[in-house]
């Protein structure tokens, strides 16, 4: 899927689990690898006559001593998206809500006692519970709810951000995998003519680096289709959150009709 597509619309998006350990007893390592190339090149000698060196050389992925090479520099995933945090803690992090005198959600709980009564009844109830306390107007509740509908709004606004971190640390970690794989497999495509008697065992290491790669890809995809999901929903609590809010304003604030 186009990143624009992640990004534009909150599609649905567990832990990575580890990479599999690759087959070990069926694969050549290294050394394996070293020797035979030592054998065909006694064997290449012996045909011709000659004592030199062989008409072609491969290059492998591992320095002469026969140790692993070295491994791939990667960024890492990103750190886990973290779903379904307690409004406070969105409103704390946002830093755009001030402690209020009144908080708009005690009065929405007081009123959701009221809601099967009819509206003009629960204005009643709302005044006679602002007159009766002098510490608190409904002006403080009405700002104290645009408040927190800023930060939901703010915070909406970072799950975009957070989105594209993630898409773009996917793509570039599938980029450098597939770097890999394609240089493991030029390497043994360039010299396959040369090497036919062994050409079964090079496949099987080239097909262990192409299954190990599509299993790590598989695996970011997944967690990107977490995030994406995770973000989906986040998107829509933040929203609904929004509406409650906005419906306190609408039906109780100073301008309410």
């Amino acid at each position: 899927m186009a990143k624009k597509s992640w990004l534009s619309m909150f599609v649905e998006f567990e832990e990575e689990p580890k990479k599999p350990a690759a087959a070990d007893s069926s694969h050549m390592n290294a050394t394996d690898i070293d020797a035979l190339l030592a054998e065909t090149r006694a064997m290449t000698a012996a045909s011709s006559g000659d004592d030199g060196p062989p008409a072609f050389e491969i290059p492998l992925t591992h320095s002469g001593d026969g140790s692993p090479p070295p491994p791939v520099p990667s960024s890492g995933p990103p750190p886990p998206f973290v779903e379904a945090r307690p409004f406070a803690d969105i409103y704390a992090d946002q830093g755009c809500v001030p402690p209020s005198p009144k908080s708009v959600d005690e009065v929405i709980v007081f009123l959701d006692g009221l809601k099967t009564m009819p509206d003009s009844v629960q204005k009643q109830a709302l005044s006679a519970m602002d007159n009766a306390d002098a510490s608190w107007t409904l002006d403080d509740v009405a700002l104290d709810a645009r408040n927190k509908i800023e930060a939901l709004s703010r915070a909406n606004n970072g799950l975009s951000e957070t989105l594209a971190r993630a898409v773009t640390a996917a793509e570039a970690e599938i980029t450098a995998q597939d770097a890999i794989i394609s240089s493991a497999n030029n390497t043994i495509n360039d010299n396959i003519d040369s090497l036919r008697a062994q050409i079964v065992d090079l496949e099987v290491l080239r097909d262990a680096e192409n299954i190990a790669a599509e299993t790590h890809n598989a695996t970011v995809r997944s967690n990107l289709q977490s995030t994406v999901e995770s973000c989906g929903r986040e998107s829509a609590r933040f929203q609904a959150e929004s509406t409650r809010l906005g419906h306190f304003i609408k039906t109780f604030g100073p301008n309410a009709q």
